[in-house]
């Protein structure tokens, strides 16, 4: 019993003897080309040099966009939680929205972000803010830079 605790506490990485980062990039891919897609909001990946919001395209792969993370209210936004920083785990808090949670390298996470409340809610030390719009300025957004920035 105690030699199984101890096996389940070593990191994935050191029991299949992969790279550190390695786990984390199979899962992603595993993900991304599953049967019935998941219809993500976003991907949030944290990196060395900060964050990074991508959002899915019907073809081919994320696009990011600078800027907050864009969610219509109304919903809980299923985003696609990340970390490209083998070294480092990175704290994502919005106070205004009830969000902490930490992007932990080779590890992918879905969190469902509530967006109840319309507005721009900032991040804080370094943290992606978020703007949560209303359906309507959501849909004239989406069409207006989201489709130019990234076709399909």
């Amino acid at each position: 019993m105690v030699r199984a605790l101890a096996l389940a506490a070593l990191p994935l990485a050191l029991l299949t003897g992969a790279a550190p980062a390695q786990p984390a990039r199979d899962a992603y891919d595993l993900l991304t080309r599953q049967a019935a897609p998941v219809a993500w909001a976003a991907e949030v990946t944290a990196t060395a040099a900060g964050w990074r919001i991508a959002y899915p395209r019907p073809e081919g792969p994320a696009c990011p966009l600078p800027g907050p993370l864009v969610l219509p209210q109304g919903r809980a936004a299923p985003v696609m939680l990340r970390s490209e920083d083998p070294d480092a785990l990175h704290d994502w808090r919005v106070p205004g929205l009830g969000l902490s949670t930490t992007a932990i390298p080779g590890r992918v996470a879905t969190i469902a972000i509530p967006a109840a409340a319309t507005g721009d809610f900032p991040g804080e030390a370094g943290s992606p803010a978020i703007r949560v719009m209303p359906p309507a300025d959501y849909a004239g957004w989406r069409d207006s830079v989201l489709r130019p920035a990234c076709p399909p």
